[in-house]
């Protein structure tokens, strides 16, 4: 089964990504969720995940931080940050801190609705 973590202080974009990850036929139990970095390393010490989805902005600790620790600990599993904030700066430094990716909230919400939406339409049979 393929488990997604996603780590989120907003609740709203917790079940976006949860409803969008369903849609694309990952069964509910494969989707863990934790409100900041501490909580994901809590789960992480427990469970193996093949993605994970981060904030950056978080009480607690943020994603840098949370993403740094994770990649310390020799965790390797992908790591895409979606944030409603920062600049480029912050983005350099979340893929320096070892994220293989960076989107802005509104981006990746507008993206995955587009995804949603496409594999929603009829497939034209292969000739």
């Amino acid at each position: 089964m393929t488990n997604i973590l996603i780590v989120d202080d907003s609740s709203t974009i917790r079940k976006v990504i949860m409803k969008f990850m369903m849609r694309a036929g990952l069964p509910s139990d494969g989707i863990h969720e934790a409100v900041d970095g501490v909580q994901a390393l809590e789960i992480l010490a427990d469970k193996q995940f093949d993605l994970i989805f981060s904030d950056i902005n978080m009480p607690n600790m943020d994603g840098i931080e949370f993403i740094a620790t994770v990649r310390k600990k020799g965790i390797t599993t992908p790591i895409i940050t979606v944030s409603s904030e920062g600049d480029e700066e912050q983005f350099l430094s979340v893929l320096k801190a070892g994220a293989g990716g960076c989107f802005k909230k509104s981006l990746f919400v507008y993206l995955l609705d587009q995804f949603s939406a496409l594999s929603q339409q009829p497939q034209e049979p292969a000739s």
